[in-house]
């Protein structure tokens, strides 16, 4: 486990390179992963911004891919490496994107998290998304009920 309180870490868009680290990343997050054809051809696409956040020399600690359309942004997937989960990686991932957008035209930010999910929604309440639908069963579980997914959204000004 990496101690990230005490190193320090930066945050900065994703490269090729980093295909390979992020695949990896949500692959051990997420329980369909997407293939690594998919961050290889993301990672170039305009439309995409992927951030890592990475400690000198080392492999991403953890990523966030956003999709941005005229006036509105979606936070399509983030996740952080299980042994540095709560040490502030994911609000640095959120800082560094909703920093990228605000110097832009105004937009709204959305993101869906599974309603289980206490960790992440209370580190999207913190940065200041509220809760605006419901998406009844969303995420399928494996042996388990479907779980409701939370829709929140930002308005970034």
């Amino acid at each position: 486990m990496t101690d990230v309180r005490a190193s320090l870490f930066a945050v900065r868009k994703a490269a090729p390179r980093d295909a390979l680290a992020i695949s990896a990343i949500h692959g051990s997050s997420f329980p369909s992963p997407w293939p690594l054809s998919y961050w290889t051809r993301t990672i170039s696409d305009p439309l995409h911004r992927i951030y890592v956040a990475a400690m000198p020399g080392c492999p991403p600690l953890g990523y966030l891919v956003a999709r941005r359309i005229v006036d509105q942004a979606e936070i399509i997937s983030m996740a952080v490496v299980a042994g540095s989960r709560r040490q502030g990686v994911a609000r640095g991932l959120l800082d560094a994107l909703t920093e990228d957008l605000c110097g832009e035209l105004p937009c709204r930010l959305f993101l869906e998290v599974a309603a289980d999910n206490a960790a992440a929604f209370e580190l999207y309440r913190r940065a200041g998304f509220e809760e605006i639908a419901i998406r009844a069963g969303y995420y399928e579980r494996t042996g388990a009920p479907p779980v409701d997914a939370r829709l929140l959204a930002r308005d970034l000004r």
